[in-house]
């Protein structure tokens, strides 16, 4: 072999063994370093998991995928409503000059319009709607929805009873209760919570003479008396305000909702004020069930026998003329 034809050879093998290292380099680059732009990136492998909006990183934030328009508001379910809070002393002086503190008096009896609610009730709704926020007499005037509420005072003798028919039945009720009833029996209030009842507030006392005729400062230390007991005791914020008396006032409603309740009305009820069990409990129930209305609140005393007699057969009639029965929305 001669010196030509070895320099072609030793020619050849450098610049091969040239060309191997740059393509191994560039390999060895291209796997070490992460593209830094949408168009250098290399398209996934069959095993990869993409999000939903296709990132290879699925913890990333992604923007909503139902279509809405991130600008508009949110559809989904609103915030919890302000917590119940006192009222300053500057606060209740605006209120006493804008709103009458003259005795009113609530009833369902008398005369009903086309869709069998009391007349004065409907006309009660209708002013309340213009001249309070948060005040409430029917529970869903455009649907048939009825409400169970029961008044729970300091007995407790029919309230498991009561319980056990509402679970049988799977219904929920709202509890409006007093400050004896909670102080004694937490196992009920427990209870009721446990079995997705509502707890709701009708003060601490809730004087014979009513609630509302009493001074503001003196309605608001029974609420908030009440309502931290509740509070403290369950962890359990209670949003719904009844007077258990037919008697209030344009300014304790004003002061009731300031405060940050929702003050509720009912619609329907029976004379079951008497704890002796004398009641006829077929003409209760038949009261009852002529009474039935869109959006009716029913409200029973928990204390007395005849309403847990009645109860099976008052849901049964309610549901058999087409309406859904629940606690308070």
């Amino acid at each position: 072999m001669n010196t030509r034809t070895k320099s072609w050879i030793v020619s050849t093998v450098l610049a091969v063994t040239a060309a191997a290292l740059t393509i191994f380099a560039g390999v060895s680059v291209k796997n070490m370093v992460k593209p830094s732009s949408p168009s250098a990136a290399t398209e996934p492998s069959g095993d990869e998991t993409l999000s939903p909006s296709g990132s290879e990183d699925p913890g990333q934030p992604t923007e909503p995928s139902s279509g809405q328009d991130p600008s508009e508001p949110p559809t989904s379910a609103p915030p919890a409503p302000a917590s119940i809070r006192r009222l300053t002393s500057q606060e209740m002086v605006a209120l006493r000059e804008l709103y009458s503190a003259d005795h009113r008096i609530y009833t369902v009896t008398g005369s009903r319009n086309g869709k069998n609610q009391p007349d004065f009730a409907a006309d009660l709704s209708r002013e309340f709607a213009e001249r309070f926020s948060n005040v409430k007499v029917f529970s869903d005037a455009g649907g048939n929805n009825a409400s169970l509420c029961f008044v729970v005072e300091n007995e407790a003798s029919y309230v498991s009873r009561i319980l056990d028919i509402l679970k049988s039945l799977n219904i929920r009720a709202t509890f409006f209760v007093k400050f004896d009833f909670v102080a004694e029996h937490a196992d009920l209030c427990e209870r009721i919570l446990l079995e997705r009842h509502e707890l709701a507030s009708v003060g601490a006392s809730s004087p014979d003479n009513g609630l509302a005729i009493y001074g503001l400062e003196d309605q608001e230390n029974d609420i908030m008396t009440l309502h931290n007991l509740v509070k403290d005791r369950f962890d359990y914020t209670m949003s719904k305000f009844m007077y258990l008396h037919d008697v209030f006032t344009d300014l304790s409603m004003a002061f009731v909702t300031q405060m940050g309740y929702e003050l509720w009305f009912y619609s329907a009820a029976y004379e079951d004020h008497s704890e002796n069990g004398t009641l006829n409990d077929n003409r209760c129930l038949l009261s009852l069930e002529q009474q039935l209305h869109p959006g009716a609140v029913y409200l029973m005393h928990a204390g007395n026998p005849t309403t847990a007699r009645i109860l099976p057969n008052l849901v049964y009639y309610i549901q058999g003329q087409g309406y859904t029965v629940s606690k308070l929305p």
